[in-house]
Order: C-alpha cells, then sequence, then structure tokens
C-alpha cells in the first residue's frame, strides 16, 4: 500500500469526539446559578449522601432540605443518568464506519485480488452528526435543570405543609382544650341549676370529637415529615434527620409581573430545551439533504505475474436515480415544523404558568393580610371586651368562651392562607425558573 494511502487510513482511524467536557457540571452549574445548590458527586445506587453545608445538629432547614434532595432524590437521580446516554451518543456520531476487506480466492487461473473499501461520506457528515448530538445533549442537560427546578419546588411544598401540619396540631390542641373548658362549663352550671343535661352531653360530645380530631392532626403531621423524608430521597427508618418546627413569619413577595415574565423568558430551562429541539431538527434537515451523496473509497491489491502485487484507487458511488431522500428530507422537515410549534407552545404555556401564579400569590397575600391584620385584631378586642365583662360580672364565661372558638376559626383560617402563600410562592418561583430574591419579611 502506498504511503499517502497509509497516512489516510491513519488520519481517519484517528478520528473521534472529546467528550470529557460533556459530565454533569454544567447542569450543577445552571442549577446553582438558579437556586444557589449544586449537584451532588456521583455515588453507587442507594448511597445517601449529606452535603458538607449541611449541619444535622439543630434539624434541617428549608435550603439544607433542597440541597440533600439533590444530592439524593432516586427519581432526579435516574433521570442525571440520561446525561451518560446521550454523551455516548456524541461519541458514537464523532466514530467513522469501519471499512471493508474483501479477499478473492484464486480459482483456477484466476490470481488472488483483495479490496479495502471505505465509506467516504462521513467524511462530510461528521460535523452535522456530532453538532446533532452535542445538542441532544445540550438539550438533555436543560430538561435535567428543570428536573431540578421541579425537585426544589416539592421540597418547598412538602415543606410548607409539614409546617402547617404542625401548626394544625396544635391548633387541634387549643381546640380540644377550649371544648374541655366548655364541657366544665356546663357541667358546673348543671350542677347549680342552671343548664340542661343534654347541653351537658353535647358540650362532652364535641369534647371527644375535638380529641380524636387532635389526634388526626398528629398523625397528619406525621405523614407529612414521612412526605418530606421521601422528597429528601433519605431513608424512611432514619431518624438522623430531624425537621424543626419553625414559626418564622411567611414572606410576602413583591410582585412585578412584566418583569418576571422577562425572567422567566431567560430563566426557564423548558423554553431553552424547546429551543435547541428547534436547532436540532433544522440540523438534522440540512443532514438529510447531504445523505443523498453516498460514495466508497476502493483500494484493490490483486497479483500481477511475476511483478508481484500491484494496488491502485478507486471510487464507489451510489447513484440517485430513484431515491433522492425525498421521504426522509419531508419527514425532517416535518420534525422541524413540529419542533417550532412546540416552542411557541412551550412560550406561551410559560407566560400562562407565570400570569397564573403572580396571581395567585396577590390572592393569597391578600388573604392572609385580611384574616392576620383585619379580622384577627378586631376578633381580639371582641374578646378582651367580653373578658373584662364577665370579670366585672356583667356576663358569664360563655361568651368568653365563644370568643375564643371563633378566634380558634380565625387561626384556621391564617393557616390555611400562610398555606396557600408558601406553596404558591414556590409555584411562582418554578415558573420563573429562579429563586426570588426580593422577599418581604413581615
Amino acid at each position: 500500500m502506498s504511503k499517502p494511502a497509509l497516512a489516510l487510513m491513519a488520519v481517519l482511524a484517528a478520528c473521534g469526539t472529546n467528550s470529557e467536557h460533556l459530565g454533569n457540571s454544567q447542569v450543577s452549574r445552571m442549577l446553582e446559578e438558579r437556586t444557589g445548590h449544586k449537584l451532588g458527586p456521583t455515588t453507587a445506587a442507594g448511597t445517601t449522601s449529606i452535603p458538607e453545608t449541611v449541619t444535622l445538629d439543630d434539624g434541617v432547614t428549608i435550603d439544607e432540605a433542597i440541597a440533600i434532595a439533590l444530592w439524593n432524590n432516586p427519581s432526579f437521580l435516574t433521570a442525571l443518568s440520561e446525561l451518560g446516554l446521550r454523551r455516548a451518543d456524541v461519541v458514537q456520531a464523532g466514530l467513522l464506519q469501519n471499512p471493508q476487506f474483501n479477499l478473492l480466492f484464486p480459482v483456477a487461473a484466476k490470481e488472488v485480488a483483495s479490496t479495502v473499501v471505505a465509506p467516504l461520506e462521513d467524511l462530510w457528515l461528521r460535523g452535522k452528526r456530532i453538532k446533532i448530538a452535542e445538542l441532544a445533549w445540550e438539550q438533555v442537560s436543560e430538561l435535567l435543570v428543570q428536573g431540578g427546578l421541579n425537585l426544589v419546588r416539592d421540597v418547598q411544598v412538602a415543606a410548607a405543609e409539614l409546617r402547617i401540619a404542625r401548626e394544625r396540631t396544635q391548633l387541634a390542641q387549643d381546640r380540644h382544650d377550649l371544648q374541655v373548658r366548655i364541657h366544665d362549663f356546663y357541667a358546673a352550671r348543671l350542677r347549680s341549676g342552671a343548664a340542661s343535661k343534654l347541653e351537658v352531653d353535647s358540650a362532652l360530645v364535641q369534647s371527644l370529637s375535638a380529641d380524636q380530631l387532635a389526634r388526626q392532626a398528629q398523625q397528619a403531621a406525621e405523614l407529612a415529615e414521612q412526605r418530606m423524608r421521601t422528597v429528601l430521597g433519605i431513608d424512611l427508618e432514619s431518624r438522623e434527620l430531624t425537621f424543626p418546627t419553625t414559626h418564622d413569619p411567611v414572606a410576602l413577595i413583591e410582585i412585578d409581573e412584566a418583569q418576571l415574565l422577562h425572567d422567566a423568558m431567560t430563566s426557564r430551562p423548558e423554553l431553552r430545551a424547546a429551543q435547541l429541539l428547534l436547532e436540532q431538527e433544522g440540523e438534522r434537515v440540512g443532514l438529510a439533504k447531504l445523505e443523498v451523496l453516498r460514495i466508497s473509497g476502493i483500494w484493490e491489491f490483486y497479483e500481477e505475474g511475476r511483478s508481484g502485487f500491484e494496488s491502485g484507487p478507486g471510487i464507489r458511488i451510489y447513484l440517485p436515480l430513484f431515491d433522492w431522500g425525498q421521504g426522509r428530507s419531508a419527514a425532517a422537515k416535518a420534525r422541524l415544523d413540529r419542533a417550532a410549534r412546540l416552542f411557541w407552545e412551550t412560550r406561551q404555556r410559560i407566560v400562562q404558568q407565570v400570569t397564573d401564579a403572580c396571581m395567585q400569590v396577590r390572592h393569597a397575600k391578600n388573604n392572609l393580610q385580611h384574616w392576620r391584620d383585619d379580622v384577627a385584631p378586631a376578633l381580639q378586642a371582641a374578646r378582651t371586651t367580653a373578658a373584662r365583662a364577665h370579670a366585672r360580672g356583667h356576663t358569664t364565661l360563655l361568651p368568653v368562651l365563644d370568643q375564643d372558638a371563633a378566634l380558634l376559626g380565625v387561626r384556621d383560617n391564617i393557616l390555611q392562607a400562610k398555606a396557600a402563600l408558601m406553596t404558591t410562592t414556590a409555584q411562582l418561583e418554578w415558573s420563573v425558573g429562579r429563586k426570588l430574591t426580593n422577599p418581604i419579611t413581615p
């Protein structure tokens, strides 16, 4: 074989793709930009890892819970393995097809001959194939960042549900204590002849019902903690992690809907993934046109009498007389059109999600402020008036107990408003695609 042919084969054999940069680092960086948390190191399946920034001695905060979830949630870690598959596609796209070696045995007067056939179309198709595979890898990276944001939202919602469930437990216990006081009140009046047995029995039933509701509230809090552990991806039987009860004020978010919509267009990984899919399909349209041209290089070796072996080059051209790739081109254009429509559908959906989340946060914020700042103070003033009247002997204790029951009802409404505000705020951050940095804590 001639030296140029050997050199060409060496160059072709060396063709490959450097995929070392196609790891988890880009996903980790994009997640950190949006949430302040990185991905954890790659570990064996079923292994629990605690980030070094997490301190277990004083319980787990929401930020620490998010960090733990990004390191341990099984569903998220399973999705991360998709990056390895897309990285393998990039490597495969950069490889050339193996050449064919044909050997013709000498029969009768025919001399021995052999040929090496190598597809040459890889030389001009390889670049587009690599580009498409890299775009697919980047698209998966963006979708994994979106999956990370989904997980962050799930942790925030689970934390909000746990906090509210624990506060409901205390509220239910306070209601039971109040019903016991009401029962004692009617029992004392029964002994003095001022109340009937029916009123006492009715108060007893209310007390027993309140006791059962308090037990159910405690069970709901335990289930909420189990759900929190499940989202974090830690062993349900492990008691190493605890979630301390917090009574911090709920943050009120100042909403600039126009700015949030602008931020969502640049921050939502889902939209960027749709754009990358559109670019992929555009590249595939060009690839479908180039795939029509198929040429193979041939190098033949044959025995030439006493002069030994001779060799020489040649080519094999596949003439596109019938198949011009019409079907492949039509399919590629159809996928391109579908990707374009998907991009605009995704964009419109994000706008709707941000708009809805802004509205829900505003409603939840107004609802909380109404119950906490308007109704609760007015009812507390009425309770104070009833207590003074009772202290002066103007009324019985019953009006005071009635006001206490009304206050417990307002506390329940405040808890519902707080739960709605925390979950809708988490939904708003998810819809924008980043952590909101302008909370106001009253």
